[in-house]
């Protein structure tokens, strides 16, 4: 679900259709409700955990897809039983999620994360990669018949490099730190980034995002 956005360009396709967004979070929830439920009246939102999805959305689903999320979530083969559990018989599951890899801004900002001393804490990533190999076997270990599961770079650009700061400030990086020298690695990270990969003439910043897609 996140922000709503793709869940409203799936309900605007499927005219004949109903959408049902979950995120845990229920500010982005009433985000969602606010910006695209009245525009679209098959499309709903509802707080929940994929991970543990209630018995109420058993066998209810054609379809369960998710863009560029699992990766967030620490036990994926927890969460795909729980997909699964949801779909009706011959329902697909449809996702993309983060490859082994990373992204070079990223690497670099944990890089300097895991180096700081302030925090007494040992710095722990947030996000967790996987293989296609680990994916393939979580999925059939959940009973799922995988039809395809390859990697390739997706690449997105984006305006300029405030842009980029901006996207990276929105993930959950480094919040045990104090605002201002978050906000200080970050604009490191993304300044080493683009030493090694320059700004187009315009302005403009490409990022490669290594994406694994499944179905």
């Amino acid at each position: 679900c996140g922000d709503g956005r793709i869940s409203a360009q799936i309900a605007s396709r499927l005219p004949l259709g109903r959408v049902l967004g979950i995120d845990t979070s229920a500010s982005m929830i009433t985000h969602s409700n606010e910006r695209h439920a009245s525009k679209h009246s098959n499309l709903t939102f509802a707080i929940a955990d994929a991970q543990a999805l209630p018995e109420q959305y058993h066998e209810k689903f054609d379809t369960i897809t998710s863009f560029y999320c699992l990766h967030w979530i620490e036990n994926l083969e927890q969460t795909l039983h729980s997909m699964r559990k949801c779909l009706k018989p011959n329902g697909q599951l449809i996702f993309w999620v983060g490859g082994s890899g990373g992204m070079p801004v990223l690497t670099v900002l944990e890089k300097l994360l895991s180096n700081d001393k302030s925090d007494v804490k040992k710095y722990e990533s947030p996000i967790w990669y996987r293989s296609t190999d680990e994916i393939t076997a979580m999925a059939a270990r959940c009973n799922l018949l995988v039809e395809r599961c390859e990697q390739f770079s997706y690449a997105y650009a984006y305006p300029n490099i405030e842009a980029l700061i901006q996207w990276v400030s929105a993930l959950p990086y480094g919040h045990g730190l104090e605002s201002t020298r978050r906000q200080e690695y970050i604009r490191t990270a993304v300044m080493q980034y683009v030493l090694g990969c320059p700004a187009h003439a315009d302005g403009s910043i490409t990022v490669h995002f290594p994406l694994i897609h499944f179905y």
